[in-house]
């Protein structure tokens, strides 16, 4: 256990445990972790207690409603000292008017999101055979990333006091986002205090999954203006944008509205970008298939970017097949291709994703990559006809048209596209 920790008997570890555990499941919510901080708290745990804290600070920003919760645990457990005064907190509740003058303001700031990669490889998952997963364990590499990232979480509650949390979370940034999910519940039979960064870790993780074009967008000032936005508008970090939707078209309305008219389409595309950090997946699924209405094939690739980053995770199937159909529409074959790659890695024992993988590199021209993909799939299904038929063009040297497979889709979104520029 931490220095700054007493040693706790058998029922109070055991108390804490289940509420680390319970604190780390992916449908958690914020007030989980304040629970099992304050429970840390209680039995003594200052250590784990702070370590907890900063991750719930993280989550919740730093609005005069935040500053008013930290002053209260301040004033209980004596962990930061020295915090600012929150100011007076507005008494209305979720308020779209208190939202769009907050967009207006960040609106000024004129943001520009950081340049991806030109190719996607690096963020897609590695191709490991099936059968070889194996149960991560807290090798020492992982505990010695756990520990640094608890070491900013003690430090975030100070950023209150002197700002930068931008310049905190950047040095970690990438090597957190390169990780694999984390599974809190393997380590339930570890040392306490190894759950307990385990689960900060995670924690850390998903902030830093849902918020990383906000985290590098410039300038770096903006991440910190949005760590204060009130709850009862936006939300820290934009978490309640959710809230304000009807659907996801509203979205796009709620940025020209800010914007005092209709938006230009590098502001649009960079606030549907910033804006959508919180949506669930079935709200994302919608976007995708809105910015593809609107040629948006660079939002589209942030979109997939974040779907491979979150794991091997079907929660997020709906989002990148919508990212690919999207994709094909618009003759965007390169980023559709990185979508099917994705669901193929997904489904790796699935032939058919693969036969489809293939397809659509060859229709981006990349006949060896389309080999290889039609390849995969006869080996899983030596009977397929169309992979056969497929293979035999490419080893032609003939690249594969095109299908009008969702012809009446296409169309439709063609003249979605046309009429979105018309008004432009």
């Amino acid at each position: 256990m931490s220095g700054e920790s007493a040693p706790l008997d058998i029922e109070t570890e055991l108390r804490l445990r289940r509420a680390l555990l319970r604190a780390g499941r992916a449908d958690a919510m914020v007030q989980d972790r304040i629970d099992c901080a304050d429970l840390a708290l209680a039995s003594g745990a200052r250590g784990l207690a702070r370590l907890l804290y900063g991750l719930v600070v993280l989550e919740i920003g730093f609005s005069a409603r935040a500053l008013i919760l930290l002053h209260e645990i301040d004033a209980r457990a004596g962990l930061w000292g020295d915090l600012p005064k929150p100011g007076a907190a507005p008494e209305v509740g979720l308020s779209i008017d208190l939202a769009l003058d907050g967009l207006k303001r960040l609106m000024r700031f004129n943001p520009k999101l950081q340049p991806l990669p030109a190719s996607l490889d690096a963020f897609l998952p590695a191709d490991v055979p099936m059968g070889t997963q194996s149960r991560r364990g807290p090798d020492p590499s992982l505990l010695a990333l756990a520990h640094r990232v608890s070491e900013v979480l003690h430090d975030v509650p100070g950023t209150a006091r002197k700002g930068g949390l931008a310049p905190l979370l950047t040095p970690i940034a990438d090597e957190v986002l390169a990780l694999a999910p984390i599974h809190t519940d393997h380590y339930a039979d570890a040392d306490l205090e190894v759950l307990a960064h385990m689960l900060a870790l995670e924690g850390t993780r998903r902030f830093l999954l849902a918020n990383a074009d906000l985290l590098t967008a410039r300038p770096a000032e903006l991440f910190d203006e949005v760590a204060a936005l009130d709850p009862g508008a936006l939300g820290p970090f934009f978490s309640n944008v959710r809230m304000l939707l009807r659907g996801t078209d509203d979205l796009f309305a709620l940025i020209d509205v800010a914007a005092g008219g209709r938006a230009d389409i590098v502001t649009l595309e960079c606030w549907a970008v910033l804006l959508s950090a919180h949506l669930p997946q079935n709200r994302l699924a919608s976007l995708a298939a809105e910015m593809g209405d609107r040629g948006m094939a660079s939002a589209l690739r942030r979109m997939l970017v974040k779907a491979a980053r979150a794991g091997a995770d079907l929660r997020q199937f709906d989002v990148v097949q919508s990212v690919r159909d999207s994709s094909l529409d618009i003759d965007a074959f390169e980023l559709a291709a990185d979508a099917q790659q994705l669901i193929a890695l997904w489904l790796r024992a699935d032939g058919d994703q693969w036969r489809r993988l293939g397809e659509i590199r060859g229709y981006a021209g990349d006949l060896p990559a389309a080999k290889a993909a039609l390849e995969r799939a006869l080996q899983m299904n030596p009977c397929d006809a169309d992979a056969q038929k497929l293979l035999t063009t490419v080893e032609a040297g003939q690249g594969i048209e095109f299908e009008e497979i969702h012809m009446g889709r296409r169309n439709l979104r063609r003249a979605r596209l046309a009429a979105f520029r018309a008004e432009g």
